[in-house]
């Protein structure tokens, strides 16, 4: 009964979000939903007092959530911006860790310099529901909003696996570096492989269901729904990257040759609402039960009195700050080395307009569920120097650089992209855009 209680509520605070959003035009809906979240942990007790499960996450509402997402992008613009996509995907990632890891070893020594990196491997994740809510509301540009989308769908596999191995090293004392590229390897390339192949089998399937004229609507969407979870549970058994295969599968299936006609057409439609609907539903439940977790999760600041709040604040703050400065000269140097690729003038990347979308590309990337949950996963008996409660210093911080990353997403990068609706069309789309109308109007006559 209490389980069906906080699948109520849950839902309330979805639906009332969405009306909030409306109320408070300056927050974006995530903000508003976290918001709500922490209100409900603070006036209700809910029995979440365990923290997310992160397993549970990734398959309910990331799964899901990448399926769709992946079965929809420009898979043309993604395999042209590869190169990019595997750079922040891996690269940036990796130099996340180094430089956020040692950043707080500096700042705090009593934290082991494992759990240290630990930390900056789960900052190497962007909140894949917040980048897609970002790259759908504001104009970065065709090549950078490829790139977040890109890094968005891929990136968490780097970080998991790094994030596994320093934990593992922290708490045992025993690493294997070569246990790490194998579990690297099986989870990127495994992934892919594997989800494409299922992606191909689902695609067959759909395919053979529809030859024998069985073209229920209902039908149809049902298994779309169920086709990601599948997948994700296939992928585990077999030991490779589920999220990765999620995303490699819907990109099969996006690529694929699909029948036009009316029946295939009222599948479509009815299946957009659907997904709408689900995704909706899906992203305002990830961000309000992560409102509901950051109040536990900061409870250890607050609890040692002002010294120890200031303290949280100023630390949260440096690893904000650089963070951001990693991602953005990351983001600067990728520029610079696709100019040179395209022999393209390097001093057009001073150009005002575009030093302001790569400045929002860098605020585009904030943290959230996938952070928090990986945060959530270290061992209660990590213990830092001189007993030092490590874990729940950790957790503490990596609430405290989500909430700020968030808030730089939601009034920074407004500041510096249009917004795609005030974004004025040039004639050439225009004139496009009336010559596909006349198009359309043609072959209806």
């Amino acid at each position: 009964m209490e389980a069906l209680e906080l699948i109520l509520f849950l839902l309330a605070a979805v639906v009332a979000s969405s009306i909030l959003d409306r109320l408070l035009p300056p927050l974006s809906l995530p903000l508003v939903q976290i918001g709500l979240g922490a209100l409900m942990a603070a006036l209700i007790a809910f029995p979440v007092e365990a923290g997310l499960d992160a397993e549970l996450l990734l398959i309910l509402f990331i799964a899901p959530l990448h399926f769709n997402e992946s079965r929809h992008v420009d898979s043309g613009a993604l395999w042209s911006s590869r190169w990019g996509i595997a750079s922040l995907a891996v690269g940036l990632v990796l130099a996340t860790v180094v430089a956020v890891g040692f950043t707080l070893y500096a700042l705090l020594p009593a934290i082991p310099l494992a759990a240290a990196l630990a930390f900056g491997a789960a900052m190497g994740s962007t909140d894949a529901v917040a980048v897609t809510e970002l790259s759908k509301d504001f104009r970065f540009g065709k090549r950078h909003e490829t790139l977040l989308q890109g890094e968005a769908l891929f990136n968490d596999v780097t970080g998991t696996v790094v994030f596994k191995t320093a934990i593992g090293f922290a708490a045992s004392g025993a690493l294997s570096l070569a246990h790490a590229g194998e579990e690297f390897a099986l989870d990127l390339f495994g992934g892919m492989l594997g989800g494409a192949l299922m992606g191909l089998i689902a695609w067959l399937l759909l395919e053979l269901i529809r030859r024998r004229g069985i073209d229920s609507p209902n039908l149809h969407v049902t298994l779309e729904l169920l086709l990601p979870f599948v997948i994700y549970l296939a992928a585990k058994q077999i030991h490779i990257g589920a999220v990765i295969a999620v995303v490699s599968a819907g990109l099969v299936m996006s690529l694929m040759p699909h029948r036009h006609n009316a029946q295939t057409a009222r599948q479509k439609l009815q299946a957009k609402g659907v997904w709408e609907t689900i995704g909706f539903i899906l992203n305002g439940i990830i961000f309000v039960l992560l409102g509901m977790q950051l109040p536990r999760a900061l409870a250890p600041a607050a609890d040692g009195g002002l010294q120890d709040a200031l303290l949280f604040v100023s630390i949260s703050l440096a690893l904000t700050f650089v963070l951001e400065a990693v991602r953005f000269i990351w983001i600067a140097g990728m520029d610079i080395v696709d100019c040179m690729a395209r022999r393209q003038p390097i001093r057009m990347l001073a150009d005002r307009e575009h030093f302001k979308s790569a400045l929002a590309m860098a605020f585009a990337g904030p943290k959230g569920g996938i952070t928090l949950s990986l945060m959530l996963t270290i061992p209660a008996t990590l213990i830092g120097a001189d007993g030092f409660p490590a874990r729940e210093a950790l957790i503490s911080l990596a609430s405290g650089v989500i909430l700020c990353t968030l808030l730089l997403a939601n009034f920074a990068v407004p500041k510096l992209v249009p917004h795609k609706r005030d974004s004025k069309r040039t004639k050439r789309q225009v004139d496009a855009e009336v010559r596909l109308v006349m198009d359309v109007m043609a072959s209806i006559q």
